[in-house]
């Protein structure tokens, strides 16, 4: 029985961002396949309530939890002298994992420390790393046999870009290299999967996303409760994007559009006579059985977007900018409806409520699209040669 340790910062089982949904996505993966899988997460870097620990554990997903926490306060007994050792140690292994220019290595000496304990007590025959910021908690491990996998999720020298410091030369420079030291690197769209192989002389391997085939697809009938349905988290990139979509779209609208926003990102957007603002929806199926058109308002950001892969698989059309369609394999007859200008960008909502012959044909591209390279039993098969099952 294979066993594999998996590291994502995150609990995974709210699946309320496109990163937590993909994790989730590979977790019963490993589970069909009865795979062992012991999970680390970063108390630090989530909101791992009780509840949320308890309902992660008892998922039948993982074995064990290992929840790394900040690094401890050190007790008075001869705190002065324990202090200054341990800031000197950790300055220099700061000082050893930074590159200026780059984005930030996240592996710091507390996190690395207990990571290596993890390997010293346990056995492994995979080990999954995901993002760049921590691939560094593979260098030097203690335990050498297993197979060690990065999973990118983004490439992260795009995402950071734009943060002051950052020189494009030098942070790519150091994500090959720290994405190097794997013996096999995935990739989440065929835009990085290109970009990775070009410099990296490991396997690069893409893993996409994956959903199940909903049992019969969303209704698009006239009575559908919602026109429009816009599913986003709350980071950065989403908040600016529904700002430019609410400030310059919407007034473009026909008022009588019925639109279903869900997600963290209601918490900034104004009131919309409109517009039903759902915080948080357990399932987001029905809203999807519900809706008639999909909106990705997009940016900035890399990577394949979550929303739109879901959209495709309830064979909704969807309305984007172009970066709402990075990482798909088709830049055209994909079911998405693109453009970056508002006007344009209304126009095209308008053009799919309005026009059934339009709105079948774009629907028809989504599902065809999302059957071909998204669906379950698609990514299975690559995951089932990645694990050597074939």
């Amino acid at each position: 029985m294979k066993k594999i340790l998996f590291f994502f910062p995150l609990n995974p089982i709210s699946g309320d961002s496109g990163a937590k949904t993909r994790v989730l996505k590979l977790l019963h993966y490993f589970n069909r396949r009865g795979f062992i899988v012991d999970f680390i997460g970063l108390e630090y870097w989530d909101d791992w309530t009780e509840e949320g620990i308890l309902s992660f554990k008892s998922s039948g997903l993982i074995r064990n939890l290992f929840l790394f926490n900040k690094p401890p306060k050190l007790r008075r007994k001869n705190f002065f002298e324990r202090l200054i050792k341990k800031k000197f140690a950790e300055e220099i292994f700061e000082q050893m994992n930074k590159v200026d220019g780059a984005f930030d290595n996240l592996t710091n000496l507390h996190i690395k420390n207990r990571f290596d304990q993890v390997l010293a007590t346990h056995s492994y025959n995979f080990i999954i790393i995901s993002y760049a910021y921590w691939a560094d908690l593979i260098k030097d491990i203690p335990y050498s046999d297993s197979k060690t996998i990065i999973d990118t999720h983004d490439l992260l020298t795009s995402q950071v870009q734009e943060q002051e410091g950052i020189v494009l030369g030098k942070s790519l420079e150091e994500e090959f290299r720290r994405v190097s030291q794997f013996d096999e690197v995935w990739a989440i769209s065929s835009d990085e999967k290109f970009l990775f192989s070009q410099f990296i002389k490991r396997k690069v391997r893409l893993v996409s996303l994956m959903f199940d085939t909903p049992e019969e697809l969303a209704s698009q009938n006239q009575l559908a409760k919602y026109d429009l349905i816009y599913i986003a988290s709350d980071n950065l990139h989403n908040q600016i994007s529904a700002s430019w979509f609410f400030e310059n779209v919407y007034p473009l609208l026909n008022p009588e559009i019925r639109i279903c926003v869900i997600g963290g990102i209601n918490r900034f957007i104004s009131n919309y006579k409109n517009v039903k603002n759902i915080l948080y929806a357990e399932s987001v199926e029905p809203y999807y059985r519900e809706a008639k058109v999909a909106l990705c308002p997009m940016l900035s950001g890399t990577g394949i977007k979550v929303k739109v892969v879901e959209a495709l698989s309830f064979g909704l059309p969807v309305v984007c900018n172009s970066r709402g369609i990075d990482g798909l394999p088709n830049k055209i007859s994909n079911g998405c409806l693109v453009s970056d200008d508002p006007a344009r960008f209304a126009s095209n909502i308008h053009q799919l409520l309005n026009n059934s012959s339009l709105y079948k044909s774009q629907q028809e591209m989504a599902i065809q699209l999302f059957k071909l390279a998204f669906e379950t039993s698609v990514g299975e098969k690559v995951l089932d040669e990645a694990f050597e099952l074939t």
